[in-house]
């Protein structure tokens, strides 16, 4: 049995080919990968701006009071520049629960207050170097609360990285 008819493609043929298939490769994979990437780094630089700028004050105003089972967080802001901080997460842990409030200016809760305000009444959040004492109702929770986090929520509805504080029992 003889093949003298035998054709098959050209060895410059094939390697032309092969180098149109991995520059089409290269080329949809960069049409994926580098936008994907742009908006990682983009959402990350958002948050830099504000980062250590929002933190929980310790002292008298930062406290557990058991007997009328409210937390009393004093938040303090720090001059942000490059991002929007429109409201302020406060989670606040203890007993192996937690529960998440939102404190933003004109926002009103039943569960939350102003240190010298009542509930159910428009808050407002510390301006640039300032500082404000919320009281957090935490009765619906049940627990005793020994944590508090605190993390900026960005114009962009971003929660950034938390500043996390120990809770003392009011003296």
């Amino acid at each position: 049995m003889r093949m003298n008819n035998k054709k098959g493609v050209s060895t410059i043929v094939t390697v032309v080919l092969l180098i149109l298939v991995s520059i089409t490769a290269v080329a949809l994979i960069a049409a994926f990968v580098v936008p994907f990437i742009k908006g990682s780094l983009s959402q990350s630089n958002e948050c830099y701006a504000t980062l250590g700028k929002v933190d929980v004050v310790a002292g008298s105003n930062t406290c557990f009071d058991a007997t009328t089972n409210t937390v009393r967080v004093n938040i303090k802001k720090g001059f942000v520049e490059g991002s929007e901080i429109k409201a302020v997460a406060v989670v606040l842990s203890g007993d192996g629960k937690s529960k998440r409030y939102d404190v933003s200016n004109g926002g009103m809760s039943a569960n939350i207050r102003e240190l010298s305000g009542s509930y159910n009444t428009a808050l407002s959040l510390p301006a640039d170097g300032e500082s404000n004492t919320y009281v957090f109702n935490v009765t619906d929770a049940g627990m005793t609360v020994v944590y508090a986090e605190v993390s900026p929520i960005l114009s962009s509805d971003k929660v950034c990285e938390a500043a996390k504080a120990e809770i003392p029992t009011c003296a």
